[in-house]
């Protein structure tokens, strides 16, 4: 398993001197990654038929499943989503709102998801779609309370 913190540094291929803080969008996976992802496209273009009728199903199914233990969840009711976009529409589509509900999200929740489609919720349930930006210094208060300060 991959280290975390500095020593981590050495897994990826980034060029020196770079801290590249955005992995959750796009790039850059670990080295040990994109020879996983080499050895899948090879799989694949050995046969492609095969591999996206017969071996893929069955290898999402049981990637979801080792995600699932490592973040201690259900393996059965885990799954691979396509983006986050597409995670939270389906979060937001399973919840049952009321007309007075109410979704809040920061400013600096990522547009694609904040919160969902917000015009669908309203037009549908009459649920209200508000964003509340943060005081810089809120957080310094929060954590001094939580750290007995």
């Amino acid at each position: 398993m991959i280290e975390f913190g500095a020593a981590a540094k050495q897994e990826f291929l980034l060029e020196s001197g770079t801290a590249f803080l955005n992995h959750g969008s796009f790039g850059a996976a670990p080295r040990s990654v994109l020879e996983a992802a080499e050895s899948w496209r090879r799989r694949m273009e050995a046969n492609p038929d095969l591999f996206l009728r017969e071996i893929l199903p069955g290898a999402l199914r049981a990637g979801a499943g080792a995600v699932a233990q490592f973040i201690r969840q259900s393996r059965t009711t885990s799954c691979f989503i396509d983006n986050a976009t597409a995670g939270m529409n389906a979060v937001l589509r399973a919840l049952q709102f009321d007309a007075n509900d109410e979704i809040l999200a920061t400013t600096h929740t990522y547009g694609a998801v904040a919160p969902g489609d917000p015009l669908r919720l309203r037009s549908n349930r009459g649920t209200a779609c508000r964003s509340r930006g943060l005081a810089a210094g809120h957080w310094r208060k929060q954590s001094s309370l939580t750290n007995g300060g």
